[in-house]
């Protein structure tokens, strides 16, 4: 877990995304060193440096571990 702080709002805010709760959960993925930020609207994120998934597409990632 990553903390949320005046950093990590100001690093969101400098982004300029249209929605900044985005920002921040994006940022805070990257922070925490997550593998996949798992969202059912991936275009909501439009540039990130963690890999940007749907549930489904993490399940099938998943399961393809498992093989």
């Amino acid at each position: 877990m990553t903390p949320l702080d005046q950093d990590l709002l100001l690093r969101a805010l400098s982004l300029g995304w249209d929605d900044v709760e985005d920002a921040v959960q994006a940022l805070s993925a990257q922070t925490a060193r997550a593998d996949y930020l798992v969202t059912s609207n991936p275009s909501d994120f439009p540039s990130t440096v963690v890999s940007v998934v749907t549930p489904p597409q993490l399940l099938a990632i998943l399961r393809s571990k498992d093989d």
